[in-house]
């Protein structure tokens, strides 16, 4: 599959959307040859590529960076720069859907106390036959050199398709980075809050409300103390970006 994306703000964004990828997902799969890694990249992500480099480095090298904002959709548009957009829960439970009749092999590094369990339990009532091939939960702090040699080996031991990784934004793509080419596994993807979405940890935006781009204000009202720099900081770095394009274009 040819590998577009397009560049807008600070990162570079596929142009293709969930149909495509799964597609991919599956030759990929099936021959096991190579591996691959998917970004959900939102506003949030976009404010820590800016500030870190090796991050930025990261996310570009994605052989997929999906779009999960509306805003990122609405500043392409202005750039006259398409990409579809793409919610990283619905991406992640299309392809747990997806991958059942395929046979595909899922593993889970990431969660807090008890949501992995509860990730599982409720993903094996959702889609029935799901081959779920195991969880790891880090502990909240840097793990030993030992430690890390046990979980690698206790995932290639797995056999996993697919490493979900929920760490959340920024440190699960770095741990991709750091261990893809330890693990025999052939898709890789950081989907951030979508392990606390689906085990019902954290109660997700209605869909009206994401259709309205929404969806940040929704949590917001959940989580004020914890998001409210965020989002100050996510919308300083639209106005910046739209103030680059409005310079440009003079």
């Amino acid at each position: 599959m040819t590998n577009q994306k397009v560049f807008i703000g600070n990162a570079n964004f596929s142009t293709f959307g969930i149909d495509e990828t799964l597609e991919w997902m599956r030759s990929a799969i099936e021959i096991k040859r190579n591996k691959f890694y998917a970004a959900i990249t939102n506003i949030h992500v976009m404010v820590l590529i800016d500030r870190d480099p090796q991050l930025a480095r990261i996310v570009d090298n994605a052989e997929v960076c999906f779009c999960d904002s509306v805003s990122i959709v609405k500043l392409g548009l202005r750039n006259r720069r398409q990409v579809p957009l793409c919610y990283g829960p619905d991406y992640f439970l299309r392809c747990c859907e997806y991958g059942v009749a395929l046979s595909w092999r899922h593993y889970f590094v990431g969660g807090g106390e008890g949501v992995a369990n509860q990730l599982v339990n409720n993903l094996r009532d959702r889609y029935p036959g799901i081959d779920i091939a195991g969880t790891f939960v880090p502990p909240f702090r840097d793990m030993t050199n030992k430690e890390d040699e046990d979980m690698i080996y206790e995932i290639n031991v797995a056999k996993p398709d697919i490493v979900w990784v929920g760490l959340g934004a920024g440190k699960q793509d770095k741990w991709i980075d750091t261990h893809k080419s330890k693990i025999n596994a052939t898709w890789f993807s950081g989907i951030g809050a979508a392990f606390d979405f689906i085990s019902g940890n954290t109660k997700r935006a209605p869909v009206f409300w994401q259709k309205l781009g929404l969806g940040w204000l929704y949590r917001f009202a959940f989580e004020p103390k914890r998001l409210l720099i965020r989002n100050i900081e996510g919308l300083n770095l639209l106005l910046k970006f739209h103030f680059n394009y409005r310079k440009n274009m003079k």
